[in-house]
């Protein structure tokens, strides 16, 4: 929520801030830094909003006995260990991982949504870019070799997890085809991959959040960069689009 709150206040400070669109890593047409940060924000909030999904459907109690009979137990034990749990009720699934799949894939998912973010605005940081820099922060960002260097420290943290992610996810779908009433190998394999995948989602969000709270706009080198493009100044609906993304998360919340 923390990084979508970010991202809005910074759509909406910049809803007319023109700037130059890329397609393709080269330049294209008109867009502002408004609907460049909506797209950002929307792009978390869907990914977010899966992963709540996934993590509720898999989130439940597992109890069916040795080959998921229920054998010497009765459903109601079931029902009152979920109680006590504070997990939802379902009957025995030891052998159907599609929930645990689900819940990495959307892991990765947000993971992937927040890398989106720091590798644009490390492209945007580039000196012969420089529409953007992360905030300064004492003993970070600089080069040891090179003093004037100031290198996108907190997006480089986001997008070694955005890369590490996806990889994760594949290894819990790949569990998926689980051999008779309980696999050897395939679930307990799911434990360590989630908790890396988890691991990763808290660290990129912790990094992403201090670098678009802070974020530093230069308008001046957005408006340089524009001109020199030479595709004029028409920024299509761009203002509208982010206030229609703006209202639009605003009314998820």
């Amino acid at each position: 929520l923390a990084v979508g709150d970010a991202l809005a206040v910074l759509a909406e400070a910049h809803a007319q801030t023109p700037m130059l669109g890329r397609t393709l890593m080269q330049a294209a047409q008109p867009i502002t830094l408004g609907l460049k940060a909506s797209g950002w924000m929307l792009g978390v909030e869907d990914a977010r909003a899966r992963f709540e999904r996934e993590a509720t459907a898999a989130i439940r109690v597992q109890l069916g006995g040795p080959v998921g009979t229920l054998a010497g137990l009765t459903s109601r034990v079931a029902d009152l260990m979920a109680l006590d749990l504070g997990l939802a009720p379902a009957l025995p699934w030891h052998a159907q991982r599609e929930a645990v799949a689900g819940l990495g894939a959307a892991l990765a998912i947000l993971t992937g949504a927040l890398g989106k973010i720091a590798g644009d605005i490390a492209l945007m940081a580039q000196r012969e870019v420089g529409e953007a820099a992360e905030p300064r922060v004492e003993g970070r960002g600089g080069s040891s070799s090179m003093p004037g260097k100031r290198n996108p420290t907190g997006c480089q943290v986001v997008l070694s997890a955005a890369v590490r992610a996806p990889g994760l996810a594949a290894g819990l779908v790949a569990g998926l085809p689980q051999a008779h009433e309980r696999d050897p190998g395939g679930w307990q394999a799911e434990a360590p991959a989630l908790a890396a995948l988890f691991e990763l989602t808290h660290g990129a969000l912790a990094a992403l959040r201090p670098v678009v709270e802070g974020l530093e706009v230069d308008t001046a080198a957005m408006a340089r960069n524009l001109a020199a493009a030479g595709v004029g100044g028409d920024v299509g609906h761009a203002a509208e689009l982010t206030r229609q993304a703006l209202a639009q998360r605003r009314e998820r919340s």
